[in-house]
This record gives structure tokens, sequence and C-alpha cells, in this order.
């Protein structure tokens, strides 16, 4: 199967955005906590979307760069991520998102 990668003009606008910023893992970490589900979805949206677009999609393993998916019973569910385990430019995307949010 062929993964086809969509234009998604909020990652290409963050991209642009995102050049001279440099995050902190623990207050990102934070920001994202705090978030809604629905932003949730968008952050996991854009992860894709970089994995995608950076050739680093696997179809054997759809969670990229190391996440894992937890189910409801854990208290949280969905994907979960370690911001060591993302390159720093999907760092510098998902602090502006949640920064804006």
């Amino acid at each position: 199967m062929v993964v086809k990668l969509q234009p998604y003009p909020l990652y290409d606008e963050l991209v642009t955005l995102s050049k001279d910023i440099a995050p902190d893992a623990g207050k990102l970490s934070v920001m994202v906590n705090s978030l809604s589900k629905d932003k949730l979805n968008v952050i996991f949206s854009l992860i894709l979307h970089h994995s995608i677009k950076h050739g680093e999609f696997n179809e054997n393993r759809p969670v990229p760069y190391q996440g894992n998916l937890h189910g409801s019973g854990t208290g949280k569910s969905g994907p979960m991520f370690r911001i060591k385990d993302l390159p720093h430019q999907l760092t510098q995307i998902i602090w502006l998102y949640a920064e804006k949010s």
C-alpha cells in the first residue's frame, strides 16, 4: 500500500513559522497534556503528516517515532509520544500549534 501525502496548509504554515523556535521539552509536555482531545488529534495528524513527508512512515507501525497506542483503561487513550523521540523540526511545529491553542 502506498501512502499518498495530501496537502496540509496548517502543517505548511507551522513549518514556515517554526524556523527559529527552540522549544523546551518540559514545557512542551505540559502544554500538550493540557490540550483538548480534538487538539491532540490535530497534533497526531501533524506527526503523521511529518512522518509521511519525510519518508519515516512505516505501514507496519502506524504510530511513528516510537509512539504507543494507549487504550482507555489507562486513563488516557490514543497515541503517546516521548518528546525526545520526535525530530527537532516536529517539536517546533507542535510547540507553535500548542502555543496557539
